[in-house]
């Protein structure tokens, strides 16, 4: 199944909803900007909500770092364990009016790619593992080989 994409302008108290999934500005508090070390880091605090269920919220937005002169995009991130599926938002554009447009993603069974790397991390070590039947060949061959060369060489 392919990631569902929502491009959507959203102001404040809006909820835009893909797959089953809403997404919605917390209210009173869903525009923060703050100074950092380096950046001036501005996010959008949204509330994610599956059906009446609160599922807790993502903070998405954007760095603008002015000694390089570059913005960079700070990726919301949720991924629920249980139906194995990520949802990700991206804050494209924020307006100086409060405006946010946003992409949402959902990304089903992402976590069967974890499981995938483990199962063959696990088929590696498996792969490796010494053969018993190996380790007594060797054992064999060594030992004919010492015993050939104790043996006195008759000319």
């Amino acid at each position: 199944m392919p990631a569902r994409i929502v491009p959507r302008s959203c102001p404040r108290r809006e909820t835009s909803s893909v797959a089953l999934i809403s997404v919605a500005f917390a209210p009173d508090r869903s525009l923060g900007e703050r100074e950092g070390a380096n950046a001036t880091e501005v996010r959008a605090l949204l509330d994610v909500r599956r059906g009446g269920k609160d599922l807790g919220t993502v903070k998405a937005g954007k760095n603008a770092y002015s000694v390089e002169q570059q913005v960079s995009n700070e990726v919301g991130i949720r991924t629920d364990y249980l139906t194995g599926e990520d949802l990700f938002v991206i804050a494209e554009q924020v307006n100086d009016d409060g405006t946010v447009f946003f992409r949402v993603f959902v990304k089903p069974l992402v976590n069967l790619i974890w499981l995938a790397g483990l199962v063959f991390l696990l088929g590696s070590v498996i792969t490796l593992w010494p053969d018993a039947r190996e380790e007594r060949r060797l054992a064999t061959r060594y030992a004919s080989a010492r015993e050939r060369s104790d043996t006195p060489a008759t000319t």
